[in-house]
């Protein structure tokens, strides 16, 4: 990294992997939200941000993030599930799965996730949203 064009010497992609070595050692729990170096920080599950990041694809993401992840030593951002999640979240996951549906149906996955999510309070795994969704549509 440079600072007025003079090398600082700070290797940024090395943040992340230097903030898990220091929480292992001292037992440190670092918020999964954390700004740099939080695990979740780039898993996008609000529904207007994810469509966006769905649009933009991985070589537009800065319109989406304010710097590329692989700067701090973070993986690419991705869209999940969960109870924030929008039309194009459930759409997207129903492709990563090529599971087939109607707009109806969709959106009944989508109520189907928001319930999941306000009883579970957490994000789906991949695994919890393919059963779900099998579910639903087989209704």
């Amino acid at each position: 990294m440079t600072l007025y064009n003079i090398d600082i010497g700070i290797k940024t992609e090395q943040l992340k992997p230097l903030a898990d070595m220091v929480a292992e050692i001292s037992g440190a729990i670092v918020p999964r939200n954390r700004p740099i170096v939080g695990d979740d920080l780039f898993k996008i599950e609000s529904g207007i941000i994810a469509t966006w990041l769905l649009n933009c694809g991985k070589e537009h993401q800065t319109e989406v993030v304010p710097f590329r992840p692989s700067l701090v030593g973070q993986s690419d951002p991705e869209a999940v599930i969960g109870k924030g999640s929008g039309i194009d979240n459930v759409k997207h996951f129903l492709d990563k799965f090529q599971i087939k549906a109607s707009e109806e149906q969709a959106m009944e996955v989508l109520m189907a996730v928001k319930d999941w999510g306000l009883i579970h309070k957490r994000l789906m795994k991949d695994d919890e949203f393919r059963k779900l969704a099998e579910e639903t549509l087989a209704d």
